[in-house]
């Protein structure tokens, strides 16, 4: 049988990876898993149901309170942080509702 060689010519960015580490250090998955078990049955904010995440209110991933966790779609959790970035906020805290339900 003839040795097979492969020739994988492609470039990485490892910046990419390195812009993950720093938000998601090692043991990240752990609490990640936690959170989600915390998680309502709609987003808290729009009242979305689907596409739900863990919104941690002081941005300590590893506070796993029922106190710290708010229930966001993805789109408003981005919508969160980046209204907080674009304040020069460090801590997004609690997103307000923006939909009543009547």
């Amino acid at each position: 049988m003839d040795d097979l060689n492969f020739n994988f010519d492609f470039d990485i960015n490892f910046n990419i990876f390195d812009e993950y580490h720093k938000r998601h250090p090692d043991g990240w998955y752990k609490f990640h898993y936690e959170s989600r078990k915390l998680l309502k049955d709609k987003c808290e904010s729009c009242g979305y149901e689907d596409e739900l995440q863990a919104h941690h209110i002081d941005q300590n991933y590893m506070n796993n309170t029922v106190e710290n966790i708010q229930t966001l779609c993805k789109y408003c959790h981005q919508f969160w942080h980046k209204v907080a970035k674009r304040l020069n906020k460090d801590i997004a805290g609690k997103m307000p509702v923006i939909v009543i339900n009547s």
